[in-house]
């Protein structure tokens, strides 16, 4: 008698399986939405995103803006000064003062 398992309601991984009524799961679901939080909290904790595009262009959407910040980073690196100049203007006294 000591070989014979008793039923259990969990899997291997420990999960309740026993099935709800469906009153009791949707109460239990109603319980869960009136805890979730604001989206305006979840957009200021970066979890959802700050955005007015459909969800579907979301990705593509912040992979654009990537792109512009790259570009624009690409563009302020290729005005800066040659580490040459940037010598030569401390050398000169009157661009050391400048860049002082």
């Amino acid at each position: 008698m000591a070989d014979q398992q008793q039923p259990t309601n969990t899997t291997e991984s420990g999960v309740d399986a026993s099935s709800l009524s469906p009153l009791e799961r949707r109460k239990s679901l109603e319980k869960h939405l009136q805890l979730r939080p604001e989206a305006d909290d979840l957009k200021n904790r970066h979890i959802l995103l700050d955005t007015t595009a459909a969800p579907a262009l979301q990705a593509r959407q912040a992979e654009l803006e990537r792109q512009r910040i790259t570009d624009n980073l690409k563009k302020g690196l290729s005005k800066r000064p040659e580490k040459e100049e940037l010598v030569e203007r401390a050398s000169n006294p009157v661009t050391a003062q400048w860049c002082a």
